[in-house]
């Protein structure tokens, strides 16, 4: 399944500063190159390393709080890397980490060091900016550049500055190459600061202190607090031969599975009571904003005759997805003889009453809104904060506001619940967005604060497409497909052609599905239930291939070359982290492939089966009347699954792609 499908979205927090009692004057060294080493030149006769196209000797780290009190916070990072063969010098061409989405890069340097002594600099015109994000309001850039007179045999290093108005939560230490020595220095702010969602603009803690955490680092390590333990102002980490990260297709994030330092200000209290109190501040916060709603109980009259909670919980669902705009995702303009005149700013939502009375709210606020009217009419639902899947996943020991997306929970049962999502578009009621689901969420108020988002079973996300193929007599062939989806699938369908204008519908879906076929082109498409996300996405499509090939009186027709795209990817022959697909999901083709005439059906493939754990795949062929008929399935049982059950997933992948060289032989008659 395509991993393309996602939504980002920018979580406005608020950085509460405790009073500054005086301000430290010292100022952070002047930047200067380290000396370099015979050690670091012998790196390529060292044979730990003779596979390696490139290593890095160090990366030093320094962030500076010490004026965070005026929203101001500096990151530096130095690094020098051994080049060891041709393809290490893809080294040489760099790009700026992002260290935060408002960050600014206040200085860059660089430099080329060859075995022969010569020291080749970074001329500030060899340093670029280009735009590689640009969405609806927002534009971020980042600065590259390539370091001059690289050979396969140099050393390479360079520094980035960076300003940012407040703290950098974490530094990832793993890189895609060996690292020889890793340092970071914290210059700490002299009174901490408190890292909050605005949810807590009223809770400020009292004794805010630095914090930090080793993740997939096997042990923690070392502190050095300087210039004394009792009195610090400067932490120094270190670290020391971090492997090379090596990614594996389907897992968790790189960001959670690479070796990295979070950092923090927060309370010195347990992680148990931190995340106990933020569940009754959520509670208090939710309660505060649904106080003012007296247009709310009106509407809430409305759906007096429903009987049963199911139908008022899909009720109260469908009116906050319908009536109220989602400024989260879409912009509002003034309107004149149904044109748009100019965009207009929203407002600044205080209550519930806010948002029924403009119509618009942010996804926060509709999850609220959803929640209320719930409560309203008699239903237990809670609040509950989640993280996105693949951002990152919730650390529970850290002991600061991690979460950016709402949820609304019910409870079915004891400690279980079944999570709604109203604030984020395309939702159908019986759903969430994939990328929230088999994660861990903060409930509010609730007498079990940490609950799990349960995955999404595979008949909830659906795909049945049917085939009508003709072989003309000159062999070309075309024909045509209809596609029905379901559940995350649709979705994702959906959010591709969400808020765009109607000329440019057709083609953003002609596009998404011409990349689940192979080796056809549309020509067409006319799709219906676009709007209703309850109902089954359904796409036509005209279809044209590429001519077949007579050999000799015959033709080896590979029906798979025409059909979805199944790939396995997977080979290695063991596994070491979890597997994670966005979701488990169900597929189904049907195809029938009229032959031309003076031709027949010579030779079928076996029909298959095979079941496992992980799901099941089944193919069969049939000769109809002189017309070849294919059916196929194939369904993935779950999206998670341990390094343990990793032979179930390749051979489940592999008896799908086994299908994929399946040949039909037609001859003439």
């Amino acid at each position: 399944m395509s991993n393309r499908f996602q939504i980002r979205t920018v979580c406005v927090t608020l950085i509460l500063l405790l009073p500054v009692v005086s301000a430290r004057a010292d100022k952070e060294p002047e930047f200067t190159w380290s000396e370099v080493s015979e050690a670091d030149w012998s790196i390529r006769d060292d044979s730990a390393y003779t596979e390696s196209d490139a290593v890095m000797l160090f990366e030093k780290v320094t962030m500076d709080d010490r004026k965070v009190q005026d929203k101001k916070s500096y990151r530096t990072i130095y690094r020098r890397i051994r080049i060891l063969s041709d393809a290490g010098r893809s080294w040489a061409d760099v790009a700026a980490p992002f260290v935060a989405l408002n960050q600014e890069i206040k200085d860059v340097r660089g430099r080329t060091l060859l075995p022969d002594g010569a020291i080749i600099p970074l001329e500030p015109d060899q340093v670029f900016e280009k735009t590689v994000v640009k969405t609806k309001g927002e534009e971020f850039k980042q600065r590259t550049f390539s370091l001059p007179s690289v050979t396969d045999d140099c050393i390479i290093e360079y520094m980035i500055k960076y300003f940012t108005p407040g703290y950098v939560p974490q530094w990832i230490i793993q890189k895609d190459i060996p690292l020889l020595k890793a340092e970071c220095r914290w210059y700490i702010a002299e009174i901490g600061v408190h890292y909050l969602l605005s949810d807590f603009i009223d809770e400020i803690a009292a004794n805010a202190a630095p914090n930090w955490i080793w993740l997939n680092t096997g042990t923690a390590r070392d502190v050095t607090k300087l210039p004394t333990p009792e009195a610090a102002t400067e932490l120094v980490f270190e670290t020391a031969d971090v492997p090379a990260f090596e990614s594996e297709p389907h897992g968790l994030p790189d960001s959670f599975l690479r070796s990295k330092l979070l950092f923090y200000y927060g309370t010195t209290t347990s992680p148990t009571s931190y995340w106990g109190e933020r569940s009754i501040s959520v509670a208090r916060s939710v309660v505060r904003f649904c106080k003012k709603n007296k247009r709310l109980k009106k509407i809430v009259e409305s759906f007096g005759d429903l009987e049963s909670d199911e139908e008022k919980t899909r009720a109260a669902f469908e009116w906050v997805q319908d009536s109220i705009t989602n400024v989260t995702y879409v912009d509002l303009y003034e309107y004149k003889d149904g044109k748009k005149k100019k965009k207009k700013e929203p407002k600044y939502t205080e209550t519930i009453d806010d948002v029924i009375k403009r119509r618009y709210g942010w996804s926060r606020d509709i999850d609220y809104l959803f929640w209320s009217m719930l409560k309203e009419m008699g239903i237990e639902a809670k609040i509950a904060k989640a993280k996105a899947r693949f951002d990152d996943l919730f650390v529970r020991q850290a002991k600061y506001w991690q979460f950016d997306r709402t949820l609304v929970a019910v409870p079915v049962g004891v400690d279980k619940y079944k999570f709604y999502a109203p604030g984020q578009p395309c939702t159908p009621i019986d759903h969430v967005p994939w990328f929230c689901e088999g994660v861990e969420v903060l409930m509010a108020d609730a007498d079990r604060y940490i609950s799990v988002v349960p995955f999404s079973r595979p008949a909830q996300s659906t795909i049945k497409r049917s085939y009508t193929l003709n072989i003309a007599e000159s062999l070309e062939m075309e024909g045509s497909v209809t596609s029905e989806t379901t559940g995350h699938i649709s979705r994702s369908l959906r959010i591709t052609a969400f808020d765009e204008p109607v000329d440019e519908i057709e083609k953003l879906l002609r596009d998404e599905l011409s990349d689940e076929l192979c080796n056809a082109e549309l020509d067409s498409l006319q799709f219906k239930h676009l709007e209703d996300v309850n109902q089954p996405l359904i796409m036509d499509a005209n279809l044209q291939f590429p001519d077949l090939t007579d050999i000799g009186g015959r033709i080896l027709l590979k029906p798979f070359d025409f059909l979805t795209c199944g790939e396995n990817p997977f080979h290695a022959v063991e596994r070491r982290g979890s597997l994670l697909f966005p979701f488990a999901y169900e597929l189904e083709e049907s195809a029938s492939f009229t032959l031309p005439s003076g031709w027949e059906i010579e030779a079928l493939p076996s029909d298959t089966s095979y079941t496992n754990l992980a799901g099941n795949c089944a193919v069969s062929y049939a000769n109809v009347d002189g017309t070849l008929k294919l059916t196929c399935s194939f369904v993935l049982t779950s999206p998670f699954w341990y390094p343990d059950d990793y032979l179930y997933i390749k051979r489940l992948f592999q008896s799908r792609q086994d299908q994929a060289n399946s040949i039909v032989v037609l001859a003439k008659k």
